[in-house]
């Protein structure tokens, strides 16, 4: 009896569907959670006190970039999700970029991991959300910098302070009309406030980015298998190649 095309059609897209969704299932990502920050109960901070992120042109050529130091609460290695802020809108373009990045003696090193632009600051106290879209992978026990920076010279925008008494990890930068400045730290001062989310990574991912995961490879493979035992059938029961 001669097999027909569509009963091998139909067993070989279920073949298919149901390895890629067994491979697939080794590239999930667990759900996020909080991994830093200082933001008290019910994620209050100061609405009177805090830092200005201002461009050189708001003041008498004077600006200013804010960062505040960090370590993931993950005992392994996260991706990065979001930001919170507690800013407030003051004058000029309502306009920051939020970055991470790495340490450099205690400082942020100026090679920023991601840059996430937020536009449409508000006037008002209130927790502004920076969605990550690269996802940078930050590893336990290390340090790292939020940094926000003005978004155009005119800018004057406020990161609030933290009210659960952290101090002592901030840095700020002071820029120019002339350049852009460097990082100091600020050891006495109140931390800004901010609360800051990752996923824990999969570890069948760590080590082997540039290739895809064994799980799926053994999915194709057997796919190819599989597939060529369908069409070894459906041959013999046509009858010898010609």
């Amino acid at each position: 009896m001669t097999m027909r095309p569509i009963s091998f059609r139909r067993s070989f897209l279920v073949v298919l569907i149901t390895a890629l969704v067994v491979s697939c299932g080794h590239l999930g990502r667990a759900e996020a959670g909080f991994q830093a920050g200082n933001l008290g109960p019910n994620n209050a901070y100061s609405t009177q006190s805090g830092y200005n992120l201002t461009g050189p042109a708001f003041f008498t050529g004077q600006g200013y970039g804010i960062a505040v130091q960090f370590k993931i609460a993950s005992p392994g290695a996260v991706s990065f999700d979001s930001a919170e802020l507690g800013l407030t809108y003051r004058a000029g373009t309502a306009a920051l970029d939020v970055s991470l990045m790495s340490d450099t003696g205690g400082r942020p090193s100026g090679m920023a991991l991601e840059t996430i632009h937020l536009t449409g600051i508000a006037a008002g106290p209130h927790l502004v959300t920076a969605n990550s879209t690269a996802h940078s992978l930050l590893s336990a026990g290390i340090n790292y910098w939020l940094v926000a920076i003005y978004g155009a010279p005119d800018t004057n925008i406020g990161w609030l302070a933290n009210t659960v008494s952290q101090s002592g990890n901030s840095a700020y930068r002071p820029d120019t009309t002339r350049g852009i400045g460097s990082w100091l730290r600020d050891s006495s001062d109140s931390d800004p406030s901010y609360a800051l989310f990752g996923t824990a990574a999969n570890p069948n991912l760590v080590g082997a980015v540039d290739s895809p995961p064994s799980a799926l490879l053994v999915g194709i493979g057997s796919l190819g298998m599989i597939g060529g035992h369908f069409y070894r059938r459906r041959r013999v029961a046509n009858g010898p190649a010609r």
